[in-house]
């Protein structure tokens, strides 16, 4: 009896085990079981069983990362899904008390407001360096007309700024 046991130890040992995608593959299996005995079709008893067989040949699988891989994929699916299916129940839920508005929409939204905020900063930095240009101009043309003033012999200066002798 001692003996079993060991070998039983010794074969179950590093072997993959139940996971969440395993957990599926049998709802799944027995799922398609009762379709089977309903229906009395016996290609939901094939199918059945083939994902059984498939289940079984992940549990005893020595190869863990590639089991792993596997249940890293169906983890990502089943999460997309429920995600979907949370948007799909609470607009369904929400749709009598106020208008559902989903998150996509959000978004757009965000992204229309922020492309019209950088749109609204282009014309003002343009507008800031319009205005910056303008006043070194008329500080400048100040800046000259006093050098000029300064430079004409009788002081005289005519309207439109030449010396006059």
């Amino acid at each position: 009896m001692n003996n079993i046991k060991y070998k039983l130890q010794r074969f179950f040992r590093n072997r993959y085990g139940a996971d969440p995608l395993g957990l599926a593959l049998v709802g799944t299996s027995l799922i398609l079981s009762i379709l089977a005995s309903i229906t009395r079709i016996g290609l939901f008893s094939i199918v059945s069983m083939i994902v059984m067989a498939y289940e079984i040949y992940r549990m005893f699988s020595k190869n863990y990362v590639k089991r792993r891989i596997e249940n890293d994929h169906y983890m990502e699916y089943k999460t997309i899904v429920q995600r979907r299916w949370k948007v799909i129940r609470n607009s369904l839920r929400d749709r009598n008390n106020h208008g559902y508005i989903s998150k996509m929409v959000i978004m757009a939204e965000m992204n229309t407001r922020e492309s019209l905020c950088r749109q609204f900063l282009k014309r003002c930095s343009k507008m800031l360096l319009l205005e910056i240009k303008q006043v070194y101009l008329r500080h400048y043309l100040r800046h000259k007309e006093s050098s000029d003033k300064s430079e004409c012999s009788s002081g005289r200066m005519s309207e439109n700024g030449m010396c006059q002798s």
